[in-house]
């Protein structure tokens, strides 16, 4: 559920989580990435504009790079993962931008 505060999308495992729900969603069996807020689901036009302004000021500045994760042996997993993809943190980082950027449009 992302608040004000668009939290999930300064943590790794957020992050990650995203970047593979959004892949899962290239099967026509997946109903794919839906964001949730506490009045409604983002792409259905449900939350509130203070929430998407907040949701795109975030997106607009996302960086994988530089996201926290509470356990810094997560971190380094993640970042060791993300490096192998191809493209590493600016394809993932383009993609999941891109995703949300879509998901903001719909509202």
């Amino acid at each position: 559920v992302i608040d004000e505060q668009v939290l999930p999308l300064q943590r790794i495992w957020c992050l990650f989580e995203v970047y593979h729900t959004i892949l899962l969603s290239q099967n026509d069996d997946f109903q794919g990435l839906l964001l949730c807020t506490s009045t409604g689901v983002l792409q259905e036009g449900r939350a509130g504009t203070d929430v998407a302004v907040r949701v795109a000021e975030r997106v607009r500045e996302l960086d994988t790079r530089t996201a926290q994760a509470s356990n810094q042996e997560d971190l380094r997993m993640i970042h060791a993962l993300i490096e192998d993809m191809d493209g590493g943190f600016d394809a993932m980082n383009s993609f999941v931008r891109d995703t949300i950027c879509r998901a903001l449009a719909c509202s």
